[in-house]
């Protein structure tokens, strides 16, 4: 069973939208898909919900579950599932804990900039601390990547230097992501041939490869 978090301690990278996206691409290829919304502030459910109102729309299983006990109760979660996607709020705490712990993979949506690099050190400690108990591969994924190449280009640098794993996909800062969102789409179904739904279709066979679905 794959179990994937998406997971930074510092807020406003994209996570919600990513996990969202991600789910909808395993749903189209007809994976069971379980997307558990640990984050209090319920993002992912209210996405959940504004899906719900369009009948014709495909969508995934929702659970609310911000609870520290997260890693305890996924085995009985996730029975049944393809896929489990996670989500969780960007704060270290017990419930963020709990997820990373539930966990088989970790995803670290991260934006370009030395504020999100600071932060992205503190959420690999946290992952290496949560290895003591399992084995948890880990990636960091560009997100909200600007036009300017340098900004983007210094960041992978940094990344490649200190030796951490990094998705080839980058995600960009594109309209399409927030449009969508509002109105209960993945960008694969509001802009098929846009740039955005491009790079979620790139980033989902790099996913695929990761963690060997076929």
């Amino acid at each position: 069973m794959n179990i994937i978090c998406m997971a930074n301690e510092k807020g406003g990278t994209g996570k919600s939208t990513v996990a969202i996206n991600i789910g909808l691409m395993a749903v189209k290829e007809g994976k069971r898909v379980l997307f558990i919304d640990a984050d209090p502030q319920a993002s992912g459910f209210a996405f959940y919900e504004r899906r719900q109102e369009n009948e014709n729309l495909k969508s995934f299983q929702m659970v609310m579950k911000p609870s520290k006990s997260l890693h305890r109760d996924i085995d009985e979660l996730s029975r049944g599932f393809d896929l489990v996607i996670i989500d969780i709020g960007g704060r270290d705490s017990k419930i963020f804990r709990s997820a990373i712990l539930a966990s088989t993979h970790v995803i670290i949506p991260t934006q370009p900039s030395q504020f999100d690099l600071w932060s992205l050190s503190n959420t690999l400690d946290i992952i290496e601390e949560a290895r003591v108990f399992k084995p948890i591969e880990a990636k960091v994924l560009l997100n909200m990547v600007p036009a300017r190449a340098k900004l983007t280009e210094d960041t992978l640098s940094t990344i490649k230097e200190e030796e951490i794993p990094c998705f080839k996909t980058t995600l960009g800062f594109r309209v399409a992501f927030r449009e969508a969102i509002t109105q209960g789409l993945s960008v694969m179904e509001y802009e098929p041939k846009g740039k955005a739904a491009f790079e979620i279709k790139k980033l989902w066979e790099e996913i695929k490869t990761w963690l060997d679905i076929k």
